[in-house]
């Protein structure tokens, strides 16, 4: 995966309104959503809130960044997961992780 393709995508859809941040305004979130992207350093509770959510959400994509992490992507500390409501962004992100890494 080429780390500045993933944060150009994600800083696109920070600057197009189209991102969801944090667990909880995740899994509240009523309209539609196309990837759920968290870094490594989701603690484990949070890790099994999301399991649910997602087993309940099967057409929902996951993306887990390992080389970095989303704070130092967007700049707002402590900041773990986010949700991409964009389409092409959420597609976009997704085949650069899946082709890459």
């Amino acid at each position: 995966m080429q780390r500045r393709k993933v944060e150009s995508y994600i800083g696109f859809a920070v600057k197009s309104k189209s991102v969801v941040y944090g667990l909880d305004n995740v899994l509240t979130y009523r309209k539609k959503m196309y990837l759920i992207v968290t870094d490594s350093t989701l603690g484990d509770a949070s890790r099994r809130k999301l399991d649910n959510y997602l087993v309940s959400h099967t057409a929902m994509k996951l993306v887990v960044l390992q080389d970095f992490t989303l704070a130092e992507t967007l700049k707002r500390d402590n900041c773990k997961i986010i949700g991409i409501t964009n389409e092409s962004l959420a597609g976009a992100v997704l085949r650069e992780t899946e082709n890459n890494g």
